[in-house]
């Protein structure tokens, strides 16, 4: 290979973020929550997901608290550590964001395909993010 193809090659992988997987470092707002589509928290704000890879934590909006945790992602594989959350009672929403946490607790699989993240658990649970 010629050195500036060589280069122009490494500079593409470089750019393009190899190596960190697709779905992190973005926001997600979610769309699916079982069968229940677009639930939305307090104010109407939709529920949120945010994968930081550089720290594997997790964080967002529940649905009335905002939350954080740990992560671990592999190949297809994905799970949550506890999780820590501010404090408020909303009794509008606090029904949507204990069944949130509770299935993102459960997750242990993930797939991303067309623009949706689906993370499934073991229990069948699964929650679809755009």
């Amino acid at each position: 290979m010629k050195p500036r193809l060589a280069f122009a090659a490494i500079a593409l992988l470089a750019c393009s973020g190899a190596g960190k997987p697709a779905m992190a470092d973005r926001d997600w707002a979610l769309v699916a929550l079982g069968d229940q589509s677009d639930p939305v928290g307090t104010g109407g704000k939709p529920l949120t997901l945010h994968l930081d890879s550089a720290s594997s934590r997790a964080s967002g909006f529940a649905g009335c608290n905002q939350f954080s945790g740990s992560y671990q992602l592999g190949a297809g594989k994905l799970s949550f550590g506890p999780t820590m959350s501010t404090k408020m009672f909303c009794e509008s929403s606090q029904q949507v964001e204990d069944a949130y946490l509770e299935a993102l607790s459960g997750v242990s699989s993930w797939e991303l395909s067309e623009g949706i993240l689906t993370l499934r658990g073991d229990g069948g649970s699964v929650l679809r993010f755009r």
